[in-house]
This record gives structure tokens, sequence and C-alpha cells, in this order.
């Protein structure tokens, strides 16, 4: 049970929030995730703070429900996401691995410029389908399609 003074992250759904606890660590060092339902067959991931050791298993936790039964596209939106680490990155290239064993698409779009570097540096932004925005995203995903 949590006490007031705990620190909770949000898992926002259309039929409300589900509460899960996060890491001791203060507000700059969590992270919150929401999950839209765009369309039928595609979904957009909101993850906001840090992913990192400490908070990838939040991500995890929040993509696990979504996953299994799996009939849709899914893209993570990093427009909020100010770090990565390595376990952070692994949370996301799993993530991906277990959509295309489905036939399913995936793809991340607005990295800030630190989050970039690190797909850049470990030569993982073509493998991962990152992109700058939605369009560009949008665009791809039409043309493996034709």
């Amino acid at each position: 049970m949590l006490s007031k003074n705990d620190t909770v992250c949000l898992l926002h759904r259309a039929a409300g929030a589900t509460v899960l606890p996060c890491p001791a660590t203060p507000r700059a060092m969590s992270l919150t995730v929401s999950i839209q339902h765009d369309t039928p067959d595609r979904i957009t991931v909101h993850p906001d703070g840090i992913l990192t050791a400490a908070t990838a298993p939040i991500l995890e936790g929040a993509l696990t429900e979504e996953l299994e039964g799996a009939t849709h596209s899914m893209v993570i939106d990093l427009a909020r996401v100010s770090m990565l680490d390595s376990t952070g990155l692994g949370a996301i290239v799993r993530t991906k691995k277990n959509l295309n064993a489905h036939g399913l698409e995936f793809g991340l779009i607005h990295p800030q410029p630190t989050v970039a570097k690190v797909f850049e540096i470990m030569k993982l932004s073509s493998h991962l389908n990152v992109f700058a925005n939605r369009q560009e995203l949008d665009a791809y995903l039409i043309g493996i399609q034709q």
C-alpha cells in the first residue's frame, strides 16, 4: 500500500490511471508513461523523464500488457525523455524485437539531441526506426507497405 509520501508513477489509460511504485529517486530522476490508442492498429507510448536502469522496469511494465496479444503497431514518442542509458536502450530493443516477432511495426519519434546521440553512437538509428517526427515515420511505414 502506498503512503502519501511515496513516489509514484502514473500509467495513464483511457479508463483511468494505474498507480505504479517508482524507484526511490527524485522527481527529476523518474519516469511516467502514458499510452494513447491512436487507431485500432496503432498506439503511441509517451514516456516522460529519464529512461535508465532505475526506470526501465516502469516502461517495460507498462508495455507488457500492451505487448500481450498485440495486434497493433507501436510508436514511442521520446520528446520528453531527457536521458537514456544502456538498460533503457535494452528495454526499447526488446520491445521492438517482441513486436517484430508478431509481424508488427515499431518506431521511435522526437528523440531529444542527447537521446538521439545514443542511437547514433550505438549505430541503432536505422535498426530501431528512429525518426525526427511522426510524418517521417508515417512516410517510412507507407513506403515499406508498397
